[in-house]
């Protein structure tokens, strides 16, 4: 497409003032997909509503379809109701017959709100595609419609596939691994052998949005894997996904104790262990494992397995997360994580508080944490406890917004609660990796020297007990440095 394309998306405009819900509605979706258009490099796109164009005399929508490159139609029940929708769309068909390549140079997409009798001439047109935005929820004496909006999956789904469809993705590259913090490149391991159709859907699904996939031809035996290729692959992709299904873990070699499963989960393990130290590229490395069935499988090596790796992600500080459900609730996950889908702010917007500190503590020791805070606002810095959260509409919304857009985080460690601590480093580390605009300025540990003493050390977090805390030189000499 051009740089300087124009997709109109067409909707009942009286309705979009009168219906509050139905006018948030649009608004939401055209500024979603304009995020989507800016996150995935699709040229200057423009997304206009009817809302936003000029009427006429007697309230119709004055543009010309000439101007546009695509038409997105949102259809409600009240579609046969509504005079301005009905016009616009006659407009588009008026020119259609005037311009026979009409259908073949722009691209004509329905979303559909609710269930509406198809009888209008625009449902029987050629390559028109429709989207059903809304379920139906059945109760003890009626059927009701909800709507799709951007809290659920399916919502995402379709909105990236409208996308795709009016805006091509870049064609995919020939090439080999693509070491460049801007490349998206994802390793697709292993799979039982039941979920062998949705790995190769899965791959299908990712490449055709410009996303590379590695290895490019089939995997083989665990031994004749490539090692070190094989770490060269998963240090070119930010993403790494295995699949485990119903079927049994089936052994490829007969002396061997464990499946190529198992080995190729301890060899990405022991690859996000250390690929701080080891990776070229510095990109961060994330894994997903799709278990559709989460319950324990009567087959008892699988069910050790699957015991393995849910021990293994809950106690180890590595980016992995366990999916259960279906397909479309892996691939939705699995957009979200590589920030295809844009359901967080782009980096752009992130914007850090300057001279904020987030402190965070344990409900019983506020005040020993108000103390800490005490000493940081004596040198003009603006501290945040956790106890500040609790009355916030959503705490846990308030917490991760606080941790992103916060300059430093000091975690107080008043008694030993060793997986208190595990969980706080590992939410910090994944805040400042994936979702923040620049590093913290510092990260601090504090609370009495014995427990410290225990804890093991965390790279990039400073520990600094309370008696040296308190100590005006430290200040001087180490934070205002680091602050500026």
């Amino acid at each position: 497409m051009t740089s300087i394309d124009k997709i109109l998306i067409l909707h009942d405009v009286y309705l979009a003032e009168t219906e509050k819900s139905f006018g948030n509605w649009i608004t939401g979706f055209r500024n979603n997909i304009r995020k989507i258009s800016g996150r995935t490099g699709g040229g200057k796109i423009t997304f206009e509503l009817s809302q936003d164009l000029e009427k006429t005399g007697d309230n119709s929508i004055n543009f010309n379809p000439k101007d546009y490159k695509a038409f997105i139609i949102v259809v409600s029940k009240k579609i046969y109701k509504s005079v301005n929708l009905l016009n616009q769309i006659d407009r588009i068909l008026d020119y259609a017959r005037q311009v026979p390549e009409f259908y073949g140079s722009k691209k004509l997409i329905m979303i559909l709100l609710d269930k509406v009798s198809r009888k209008h001439e625009i449902f029987t047109k050629p390559d028109i595609k429709f989207y059903n935005f809304y379920f139906e929820r059945k109760s003890a004496y009626n059927i009701h419609i909800i709507n799709l909006t951007s809290n659920d999956q399916e919502y995402w789904t379709h909105t990236l596939e409208i996308h795709d469809y009016i805006i091509p993705s870049v064609e995919k590259s020939q090439s080999g691994p693509v070491k460049s913090k801007d490349a998206t490149n994802v390793y697709l391991g292993r799979a039982t052998f039941d979920l062998n159709d949705k790995r190769e859907l899965l791959k299908y699904d990712l490449q055709k949005r410009g996303i590379r996939i590695f290895p490019e031809i089939s995997v083989g035996s665990w031994k004749e894997t490539d090692k070190e290729n094989l770490f060269n692959m998963l240090d070119s992709c930010e993403l790494s996904i295995q699949m485990i299904g119903k079927n049994e873990l089936l052994k490829d070699e007969e002396e061997s104790e464990m499946t190529d499963i198992e080995k190729e989960f301890d060899f990405i393990s022991k690859f996000l262990s250390n690929n701080n130290q080891l990776s070229e590229t510095k990109k961060h490395h994330s894994r997903i494992i799709w278990i559709p069935d989460p319950s324990i499988s009567r087959n008892k090596p699988k069910s050790n397995f699957i015991l393995r790796i849910k021990s293994q992600v809950q106690y180890i500080k590595e980016d992995t997360e366990i999916i259960s459900g279906s397909y479309e609730q892996l691939k939705a996950y699995i957009l979200n994580t590589l920030n295809v889908r844009i359901k967080h702010i782009s980096q752009e917007d992130r914007g850090i508080s300057r001279n904020s500190v987030y402190i965070i503590h344990e409900k019983n020791f506020y005040e020993q944490a108000r103390m800490v805070a005490g000493l940081f606002k004596k040198q003009s810095l603006n501290p945040t406890l956790t106890q500040d959260l609790v009355h916030e509409e959503s705490f846990i919304k308030a917490h991760k917004n606080t941790l992103q857009y916060c300059e430093s985080v000091i975690l107080f460690y008043g008694q030993q609660n060793p997986y208190w601590i595990e969980s706080m480093v590992r939410e910090i580390i994944k805040s400042s990796r994936i979702y923040r605009a620049a590093r913290y300025k510092f990260i601090l540990i504090t609370g009495p020297l014995k427990l410290l003493e225990k804890l093991p050390k965390y790279d990039d977090f400073i520990m600094i007990d309370l008696e040296s805390l308190s100590d005006q030189n430290l200040f001087n000499d180490h934070f205002i440095k680091m602050i500026g």
